[in-house]
């Protein structure tokens, strides 16, 4: 199964702007914390660099709504395995966001 979900993957754009519709929807209701379809962008523009290792079980745990048991089964990986691998992609994601932010602050205010 894992090796199958990694082939499918590699088969599909790395995130469609379909994808990114399908996020931007869902995480803007009409609440505070509105999200611009340039972040939804960003943010995955930042997921695609993390390594496959610890993608996959992000992608699977907030895009594709499986709960930890369910990754490590489609995984074939120890559940605390899974827990460990989606902590450190969140942690590169934020790094890599945090990144992202201050490069654009730099573009906006001296470019």
């Amino acid at each position: 199964m894992h090796r199958e979900f990694l082939q499918l993957r590699r088969k599909q754009q790395k995130f469609s702007d379909e994808t990114a519709d399908e996020i931007f929807v869902e995480a803007s209701p009409n609440g505070d914390g509105a999200v611009s379809r340039s972040d939804v962008e960003r943010m995955l523009d930042c997921l695609s660099t993390i390594p496959e290792t610890y993608r996959a079980p992000l992608v699977l745990y907030y895009l594709e709504d499986l709960a930890y048991k369910e990754i490590a089964d489609v995984l074939e990986l120890p559940l605390g395995t899974v827990q460990s691998r989606i902590a450190r992609a969140k942690s590169q994601l934020l790094r890599l966001l945090n990144g992202a932010n201050s490069e654009r602050k730099k573009e906006s205010c001296c470019g």
